[in-house]
């Protein structure tokens, strides 16, 4: 498995690795990621965590949902085509996908630091909301740093 969360062809069907996607589980993220964030904090690089969450109007649907379950793939190939090798990908929940960017510009990550969301389930099939979430140098650690995203993630009030 590469850091990126692109799992190599042999280790597809290895534990940590969500099967639908071929991306990390969410075991597989916090062990991939773990070790990235730690070196940030060692050399006081910048980090964030970012969710993307998929919502779907009305009663949620259930993983095996024959609608659904491209509508995940297809994001699983945009945020795998999307990021540094550097950068660790995970479908942490069933609808819940979480990247950790490493030595990230402070610039660039203040400007998307917290909730937006990015399409609107009441326009369309489903809508996507991103959450980013950042520490500097050796504040907090990874589990901490996921939980700060779970929050902002499942507020009710979006923030734009």
């Amino acid at each position: 498995m590469r850091a990126n969360g692109r799992p190599t062809r042999r280790r597809r069907q290895k534990p940590g690795i969500d099967a639908a996607t071929g991306t990390w589980n969410r075991a597989g993220f916090v062990a991939a990621a773990r070790p990235v964030f730690v070196s940030c904090r060692r050399r006081s690089a910048p980090v964030a965590l970012a969710y993307f969450d998929l919502d779907f109007d009305g009663t949620p649907p259930r993983d095996n949902d024959p609608q659904v379950a491209p509508v995940v793939a297809a994001l699983a190939r945009q945020l795998q085509g999307r990021f540094r090798e550097t950068d660790v990908i995970g479908r942490i929940d069933t609808f819940r996908f979480a990247v950790l960017l490493a030595d990230a510009e402070p610039d660039i990550v203040t400007a998307f630091e917290g909730r937006r969301e990015l399409s609107d389930a009441s326009t369309a099939p489903f809508g996507l909301t991103l959450v980013v979430t950042t520490t500097l140098g050796d504040a907090g650690n990874l589990e901490k740093l996921m939980r700060e995203a779970d929050s902002r993630a499942n507020w009710l009030t979006p923030v734009h």
